[in-house]
C-alpha cells in the first residue's frame, strides 16, 4: 500500500512497496527496508537491518557516481557503529569512496564509526590505495 510521502506517488508494485516515484531518471522502489535504484547504467540495491553493534547496510551491484546520491541518502539517517557490508559490491568508484569518507566524518564526529565490511577483491583494492584499510572489516 503506497503511503504519499512526496507529490509524486505513481501505482504500487505489489503489496510491500512503500514508495515509487521517479527523481532525475531514476527509480526508486522503497520496500521494507530495501531500496532498489535502477537505471541505464547502475543496478544497486541496499538493505539496513539493526545488528547489536548498530545498523548494518548492506549494498548489492556497484558503487559509482550513477548512485552516489543514492548511497548518501542510505547513510545519511544513520548514526553510532554503522557498517556497511560490500561482499556483494563487485565495483567502487572515487564518488563512493567520497560518499564514504563524508559519513565516516559525520559518524566520527558524533562519536560513532563506518566500517566497512568484506569488499571484494576489486573494490578492495580501490579502498586500500586511497588509504581506507584500517576501515575494512573481514
Amino acid at each position: 500500500m503506497c503511503e504519499r510521502l512526496l507529490d509524486e506517488c505513481n501505482t504500487c508494485l505489489d503489496d510491500s512497496c512503500v514508495l515509487v516515484l521517479r527523481r532525475s531518471g531514476v527509480d526508486r522502489h522503497a520496500m521494507r527496508g530495501a531500496t532498489r535504484y535502477k537505471d541505464a547504467v547502475t543496478d544497486v540495491h541496499f538493505s539496513v537491518e539493526d545488528d547489536p553493534r548498530g545498523p548494518v547496510v548492506t549494498a548489492v551491484g556497484e558503487l559509482d557516481i550513477a548512485v552516489k546520491d543514492a548511497l548518501r541518502e542510505v547513510l545519511a539517517p544513520l548514526s553510532g557503529e554503522v557498517t556497511v557490508d560490500l561482499s556483494k559490491v563487485t565495483f567502487v568508484d572515487s564518488s563512493a569512496i567520497g560518499v564514504f569518507v563524508g559519513a565516516h566524518k559525520r559518524l566520527t564526529r558524533n562519536g560513532g564509526e563506518l566500517r566497512l565490511r568484506n569488499p571484494q577483491d576489486l573494490p578492495r583494492r580501490a579502498l586500500e590505495i586511497v588509504g581506507l584499510r584500517e576501515w575494512i572489516e573481514d
